[in-house]
């Protein structure tokens, strides 16, 4: 249920910025395409597939979609708390799932682009206020968890190690899970 929850929440920010992405002259014929395509994107029951066993987390997918939203919002409108909430959902959404930094890594190309071709040295600025708000949360976190543990944070299992636990045979065959990681590093 809760994976639900942040399923239809990205589904519903990815209509609502489809219906704002059009400028107020088409906001009229967007209404009904946005509702539509809300409707589209609960039935089709493929993409909501691709979201699980594509990117794993549906709570990474709906931050990333509110981010998108918001950030889009506080491009048309300069509202601050859009930007600080497009901002921390696109962090929370990286922190859940690491393949989110494209999303992220997108939404700070999208503000400084709009910077430039629009002439706006807020957006601009805004661009370096998210990707701030990222690095402060990022090492804010490994400096939570060392401080919590009294250990130093590492950089994880190295990428090598999963390959050969992939490589290796296990109770339910090559290729599956067989804690060979936690065997060898802790």
């Amino acid at each position: 249920l809760f994976n639900i929850g942040f399923l239809i929440l990205g589904m519903a920010c990815l209509a609502a910025f489809v219906r704002h992405s059009g400028g107020e002259r088409r906001r009229a014929d967007l209404l009904g395409q946005a509702g539509g395509l809300f409707l589209c994107l609960i039935l089709y029951l493929p993409f909501s597939f691709y979201v699980v066993f594509t990117y794993g987390t549906m709570p990474g997918f709906g931050l990333s979609c509110l981010a998108l939203y918001r950030i889009g919002r506080y491009i048309r409108e300069e509202r601050g708390m859009d930007l600080w909430i497009g901002a921390a959902a696109a962090t929370g959404a990286d922190f859940l799932n690491s393949n989110y930094q494209i999303a992220l890594a997108a939404l700070v190309i999208d503000l400084a682009a709009e910077a430039v071709f629009q002439k706006r040295r807020r957006l601009f600025a805004a661009a370096l206020i998210v990707a701030a708000v990222y690095m402060a949360g990022s090492k804010g976190l490994g400096f939570c968890m060392e401080r919590l543990t009294g250990a130093p944070a590492s950089k994880g299992i190295p990428m090598a190690a999963w390959a050969e636990m992939g490589l290796s045979e296990g109770k339910r065959g090559p290729g599956w899970y067989n804690g060979y990681n936690v065997r060898v590093f802790w």
